[in-house]
């Protein structure tokens, strides 16, 4: 990034600072300008969205409002699985061009993304104004907890400075490296997965002398439930906030240190709570159907992402004009208990085997302490060398000791009543 660059984008950044705090109507108006804008975009660029379009006989212009979306079918995941590249992506946008990414899979379906960069940088600062907006400072040391299989972006010229400075620690590590290195940091602010900082909060219960002492804790990617937050609070002795996002989307929602729900970013994404096919009233459960109003490159509308929640009727205290998001449920998985009592985390196995080609779908099941089995749905590239592949990303984490298995079906059925890609049957798992 040129320093040019860098100024841009920090404008870019101080407009959307700003934006949070407009009155609702005033960001539902930003809201439909962005999303007529897609739509008419989608409609005119992608193959998939103009069939949708006119097999429904309607036009971009006849959804004027949000309200009006109801009157698209609602996609998914495996949809954009099972269809073409070239039908789901914009035929004016050159994909070498755009960044590429790829789901975690945390519903079992992994997915290659693509965006342009200037959207992938709004929504890169739409993260950022949440983190600042709970008080991360352009100093702070910040360490992340990844799993095994992250591979960070060298350095950038402003953190040399000391402007966002990041450290990655790897959650495949043992609770004391794990803690040495965050010590070691001096870390003021702590990101990870709830499972992983709860793993680490348990690690450091009765050593309230290590110096690990961060002003800040976010989480994010996972269901933060009461225990989990009460846990890790009291053993970093700071109150988490919780974050709420996909790889699709960018970050959706978000606490604000009022913790009266979560704030929904509708000026980057349209949040639907749908039942039945029908949209719910404010206080009642829905499953989140959403459009991102910054994927010109692979749009997506009317998104359903396989979670459960609610909309708040109340504006928050706080006195953004974001919405509030009253309840979340979803994204809650085992953790793996191996024979040395080590637990591995559900997205450490998860991030190791999501860019294993020729899966369109996959559960993984810990039948006993030392055998797993590894559920698949056959992808387009699918061969038998997948197999030997996902041992050998699966063994650094699970140890050789470990017998994995695979059952290659037609559907993955659930043992819960919500499917989790990652189950273990066995006791403190």
């Amino acid at each position: 990034m040129t320093v040019q660059s860098f100024f841009v984008l920090l404008g870019e950044s101080l407009r959307l600072r700003h934006q949070q705090w407009l009155r609702p109507e005033k960001l539902e108006a930003l809201q439909q300008n962005k999303l007529r804008k897609l739509l008419k975009h989608t409609y005119e660029q992608v193959p998939y969205y103009r069939q949708i379009f006119d097999s429904n006989r309607i036009k971009p212009e006849d959804i004027r409002t949000v309200r009006d979306l109801v009157h698209l079918p609602i996609t998914t995941k495996a949809l954009f699985q099972s269809l073409p590249l070239a039908e789901v992506t914009a035929k004016n946008i050159d994909l070498n061009r755009c960044i590429r990414s790829r789901t975690s899979g945390t519903l079992g379906i992994p997915l290659t993304l693509y965006y342009r960069k200037e959207d992938h940088d709004i929504l890169d600062f739409v993260w950022a104004r949440a983190k600042v907006a709970n008080g991360q400072r352009l100093v702070d040391r910040v360490v992340s907890i990844k799993e095994a299989t992250y591979s960070p972006s060298p350095k950038s010229w402003y953190e040399y400075l000391g402007i966002w400075r990041k450290t990655f620690v790897s959650g495949s590590l043992g609770v004391e490296e794990q803690l040495d290195l965050i010590e070691g940091a001096k870390a003021q602010v702590i990101s990870g997965y709830p499972s992983s900082l709860k793993f680490l909060a348990q690690g450091l219960e009765g050593r309230r002398h290590r110096g690990i002492k961060p002003r800040l804790i976010f989480t994010m990617a996972e269901l933060l439930d009461p225990p989990s937050r009460r846990l890790i609070s009291s053993a970093f002795d700071a109150q988490p906030f919780d974050f709420y996002g996909s790889h699709e989307l960018g970050l959706v929602a978000w606490e604000c240190s009022e913790r009266a729900g979560y704030h929904i970013n509708n000026d980057s994404v349209v949040v639907e709570f749908i039942w039945d096919g029908k949209p719910v009233s404010p206080g009642q459960e829905g499953k989140l159907v959403c459009t991102a109003l910054h994927s010109y490159a692979m749009p997506f509308i009317r998104y359903e992402i396989g979670d459960v929640g609610m909309e708040g009727d109340q504006p928050c205290p706080c006195g953004r004009g974001l919405p509030l998001m009253r309840m979340i449920e979803g994204r809650f998985n085992d953790f793996i208990v191996l024979k040395d009592g080590r637990r591995i985390s559900p997205f450490q196995l998860t991030c190791a085997i999501e860019n294993v080609p020729g899966i369109a779908k996959y559960q993984i099941v810990q039948e006993k302490v030392d055998r797993m089995v590894i559920r698949l749905v056959r992808g387009r590239e699918f061969s038998q060398g997948i197999f030997g592949e996902i041992r050998q990303k699966l063994y650094p984490l699970v140890g050789e000791g470990m017998e994995i298995d695979f059952q290659v079906l037609d559907e993955i059925p659930k043992e819960t009543q919500k499917y989790q890609v990652v189950l273990s049957k066995v006791s403190g798992g």
